[in-house]
């Protein structure tokens, strides 16, 4: 993941967030929400970035999330 942290940087100087724990999180919310869906369900969708990585961090099972998320 460092690697390809420092390739990302190098090959994209212009665009930011290609930090190693930007790419773990990325990586993270994938296999989260992979489990299940094809596409993200569109509650998810509309939260911004940093509170999808509180939710994922904290919430183990994807059904758990989307009920918390649909209240």
């Amino acid at each position: 993941m460092e690697q390809l942290s420092s390739d990302l940087k190098k090959s994209f100087p212009q665009i930011n967030g290609f930090s190693h724990r930007n790419l773990y999180t990325i990586r993270q919310w994938y296999a989260f929400f992979s489990q299940q869906f094809e596409f993200v369900p569109q509650p998810v969708a509309q939260l911004p970035w940093s509170y999808q990585r509180l939710l994922i961090s904290k919430t183990k099972e994807l059904e758990t999330l989307i009920a918390n998320l649909l209240g």
